[in-house]
């Protein structure tokens, strides 16, 4: 019989969060693909906790808020494999950027 092993997070649908809590490590995308090609990467290739979306800042010049594209993970181990992973990610999903960048 083949052992499986289950990411309990997984299995009670908690790995993806609807807001950042402050200790999760943040890393803004700057190449804009669709958030599926992203999520599906980091359901594949890790297994904690995530958010994936966008958060607010303020401007460069402090003039106004913007809203920026992020991820963000629990454990910042997992933040920079993502981080080191990115472009190969986004070189592998070349096509749907060129759609995104009208």
């Amino acid at each position: 019989m083949n052992e499986v092993d289950i990411n309990p997070l997984a299995a009670a649908r908690l790995r993806e969060v609807s807001h950042i809590p402050p200790h999760f490590t943040i890393s803004d995308l700057s190449v804009h693909i669709p958030t599926e090609v992203y999520r599906n990467w980091i359901y594949e290739n890790l297994s904690g906790r995530f958010y994936l979306g966008d958060r607010l800042a303020e401007s460069r010049n402090h003039s106004n808020i913007v809203s920026i594209a992020c991820v963000a993970f629990e454990d910042s181990a997992e933040n920079t494999f993502f981080t080191l992973s990115i472009d190969s990610i986004e070189r592998s999903h070349r096509d749907d950027i060129t759609g995104f960048l009208v």
